[in-house]
């Protein structure tokens, strides 16, 4: 199960460089420094944000459930723990170590507003802040949310999320929505790379055929002398 987001300028160059990577390590890191690598997202009402920066007080904090339901009317199924697990790249997860915070530090996001408590930023070992510090390439962007495990669905079952709107996207008129997939050893479905390997390889056939076709009309026989300009050579004296 992911979540997809639109309008989401993962990519833009102050917001994908707003971190601190000695912090993101779990070190500690002095306030100057903090304020140098992730401002303005570095404070929050006199403390320092671990971790800082816009990537991390901007994670996508929506609570997602999901109830298998039997039709019609059946049973229905709460997915928790292994059911519903949340997953990150092994690779992602080597990037960051959590610990916890000193005194003078706090987990408030830079979004939260007068009340700190209404947008708290997870701790490093977090598998969906994992996913989330990875920025997108586009203004649409996908997240891994959950993975169903040890459990198959069947043809017939209702699937119902049960939402909990935390994450603000209507002040620069976003939308959010979920997206389905199934997942294999390679991860999930991606079209876009489908459609790019069948476009190269289209654009080499015709490549290709282009080259032959020139070959055909514009060929010679090797070693034609009509194609060798002769001068008169003179021994060396």
């Amino acid at each position: 199960v992911y979540y997809k987001l639109t309008g989401v300028y993962q990519n833009h160059r102050t917001y994908a460089s707003s971190q601190n990577e000695d912090q993101l390590e779990g070190q500690e890191v002095s306030d100057k420094e903090l304020q140098t690598s992730c401002h303005p997202a570095d404070d929050y009402q006199g403390k320092a944000i671990f971790p800082c920066g816009l990537k991390a007080s901007s994670v996508f904090n929506d609570t997602i459930a999901l109830r298998v339901c039997q039709p019609p009317g059946g049973a229905c199924e709460w997915m928790t723990g292994d059911n519903w697990k949340p997953e990150a790249w092994p690779s992602d997860e080597k990037k960051y170590k959590a610990r916890d915070i000193s005194e003078g530090q706090t987990r408030s996001s830079y979004f939260a507003g007068t009340n700190g408590s209404s947008y708290v930023i997870p701790n490093l070992d977090d598998k969906r802040l994992i996913n989330w510090m990875r920025p997108a390439r586009g203004p649409s962007l996908t997240k891994l949310e959950r993975v169903i495990q040890n459990r198959d669905l069947k043809q017939g079952e209702e699937l119902n999320f049960v939402l909990e709107d935390n994450w603000e996207s209507g002040t620069f008129s976003g939308q959010k929505s979920l997206v389905l997939s199934t997942m294999s050893g390679v991860g999930g479905k991606n079209g876009f790379f489908g459609y790019c390997y069948v476009a190269v390889g289209a654009l080499m056939v015709v490549v290709a055929l282009v080259l032959v076709i020139t070959n055909m009309r514009l060929s010679r026989e090797p070693g034609e002398m009509m194609y060798f300009a002769i001068k008169d050579v003179r021994p060396l004296q």
